[in-house]
């Protein structure tokens, strides 16, 4: 669940679980740098509400009160860039770069612990920092549990999790689950149901090597054509577009997904990417998001047999 211009309510948590039947939340504190600049900004007066700390803190609280539990997952956007995924610098500026990013961390892992947060991602498909600079972010996790007394895991990209080389040092293998599955316009819910089958043997694989089960730290699929391919490769999102907009194929995607992999002892659950607490009505948009679409009845049906 991300911010809106004001906190996020009580009144929307308390809806969004009822809508899904979730028992668990992410909570996600923005920050912000860009391709030029490597200094880290976050708590901007110009940032929506309910993504500073102070309406993080105030959304804790009222998930708590709802009985859902959270996951605080901070997440860097990079000005010119968008996606933290490709943020690179030079060496002299990845330092000043991880000087600020560790005081963001920190600051959110006491706000974490203070407010008894069960669990806290250290970071979100930072991929180049972790390929470049590993040592960072183990002394990184030494830092924040020192601080933070709940359970830890990392957000590696779907491309990109067999590259982290500290997921001993984390409680779950945290996968942003955006794998390409099947190619075809209208989902085959029979070939996705194999291909997903055998992305799990996969994964099952890797855990077992660290001896811990993965978390799906973020994992959807979009109402449109191809939902199941190469998302970024798809038309904009949030297009309210009849031609491209394919509630069907969002719903099978959801369906395959739960029902091959969701009561594997291997899993330990995941988070639907991505619930918009002001959100109420009904929607033809193409984006993740499944308010207000068939595909959160599927969702309901699967959390609430979790």
């Amino acid at each position: 669940m991300a911010g809106e211009r004001n906190a996020i309510t009580s009144e929307q948590i308390i809806r969004a679980k009822q809508e899904t039947a979730a028992n668990w939340m992410a909570l996600t504190p923005y920050s912000f740098c860009s391709v030029s600049d490597p200094n880290l900004k976050f708590d901007q007066a110009w940032q929506w509400k309910g993504e500073t700390s102070e309406g993080i803190a105030f959304a804790i609280n009222a998930a708590h009160d709802a009985g859902i539990s959270v996951m605080l997952k901070p997440h860097i956007w990079v000005k010119e860039q968008g996606w933290a995924g490709d943020l690179n610098y030079a060496e002299s500026e990845w330092e000043i770069w991880q000087q600020a990013y560790k005081n963001y961390i920190l600051h959110y892992a006491r706000l974490s612990d203070s407010l008894d947060v069960e669990m806290f991602c250290i970071g979100t498909e930072i991929r180049n920092s972790v390929k470049k600079h590993p040592e960072f972010w183990k002394t990184l996790i030494e830092e924040v549990r020192a601080l933070y007394s709940g359970k830890l895991t990392y957000a590696a990209n779907w491309d990109n999790y067999e590259n982290v080389t500290f997921w001993s040092e984390l409680d779950y293998i945290g996968i942003d689950s955006y794998f390409p599955l099947d190619s075809c316009r209208n989902v085959d819910y029979q070939k996705l149901q194999n291909a997903i089958s055998n992305l799990g043997d996969q994964l099952k694989t890797f855990a077992s090597v660290y001896n811990k089960q993965i978390l799906f730290t973020e994992f959807g699929f979009r109402s449109v054509d191809y939902a199941a391919w190469n998302h970024w490769e798809l038309p904009d999102e949030h297009q309210l577009d009849e031609e491209n907009f394919n509630a069907l194929n969002q719903v099978n995607c959801y369906r395959a997904f739960f029902k091959v992999l969701w009561k594997q002892p291997q899993f330990a659950g995941g988070f639907v990417w991505k619930w918009h607490p002001g959100l109420n009505e009904q929607r033809s948009s193409n984006d993740f998001s499944p308010q207000g679409k068939p595909a959160v009845e599927i969702i309901k049906l699967w959390y609430e047999a979790f």
